[in-house]
């Protein structure tokens, strides 16, 4: 089941990384669908899905990514930093920390 978690985790990381910022209702539907497989009952792990969800809203929008600060690699940073805070979290839910 984790290693199945991860492995959404990293397909959202990679969606993000492979394609344009532009308006994308497929990549915003496909990130949405992860988010909600691997959502836990569990306060700060959802946050950081929340986070990446509102990221994709702005990622994969016709004008949205050009006013974020820093832009597009601001967001690519902060959807990386999500991620990895989701596998500590993992480990921690799992009892390995």
């Amino acid at each position: 089941m984790k290693k199945e978690l991860e492995n959404d985790i990293n397909r959202i990381v990679k969606i993000f990384n492979d394609l344009t910022p532009i308006d994308n209702q497929d990549a915003k539907k496909e990130i949405q669908l992860i988010c909600n497989r691997i959502a836990r009952d569990d306060g700060y792990f959802n946050e950081k899905i929340s986070s990446i969800q509102q990221l994709a809203a702005i990622y994969f929008s016709t004008r949205k990514h050009q006013n974020y600060s820093g832009g597009v690699e601001a967001i690519k940073h902060q959807v990386r930093i999500d991620a990895k805070n989701l596998k500590q979290r993992l480990r921690v839910l799992d009892g390995e920390i």
